[in-house]
């Protein structure tokens, strides 16, 4: 069984399924960044899909790009930014609506070790300002410190939590 908020995923009809979505921020290991939009354009553009007025879109987007780093690059193209920047950036889209929790797959692949740091220690302010969340990862030990519950799945089964 799967909830998230008020939602329960066994008797929710498709319709609601959209606003269940909304309390979420999802990144995969795509990242799905917009290639031909500003580092600015590709968080705001979920504050225009949520249908936010302007002002709280820019606000927003301000807000959590300056939390993941990247207030410098507002007009920089995601080709310029190095990888872990582009994951900062991913992360930073998946947040901007403040969501109930964060669903992230292997958010440290690929990165060099003071990349993977400075994102370990970001998820965790995230976390402590309370979002849940969720994630997969090869790397999990980097986490460690920030006490974290892990469940380890092996072969779809679950065998430790």
């Amino acid at each position: 069984e799967i909830m998230v908020g008020d939602f329960r995923r066994s008797t929710m009809k498709s319709p609601h399924i959209s606003k269940m979505r909304r309390l979420l921020g999802i990144v995969d290991q795509e990242l799905a960044l917009m290639p031909d939009r500003t580092v600015f354009r590709n968080v705001t553009i979920v504050g225009e899909i949520l249908g936010w007025k302007q002002k709280r879109n820019k606000a927003a987007t301000l807000n959590v790009l300056n939390q993941m780093g990247l207030y410098a690059h507002l007009k920089s193209y995601p080709e310029k930014l190095s990888f872990g920047e582009r994951r900062k950036l991913a992360i930073a889209r998946a947040l901007v609506s403040d969501p109930f929790a964060l669903i992230i797959d292997e958010p440290l692949a690929h990165l060099d070790p003071a990349s993977a740091k400075e994102i370990v220690e970001r998820l965790s302010r995230v976390h402590k300002q309370g979002t849940s969340i969720l994630m997969a990862s090869h790397r999990a030990e980097l986490f460690n410190l920030y006490q974290p519950r892990f469940i380890t799945i092996e072969s779809g089964r679950r065998i430790e939590a």
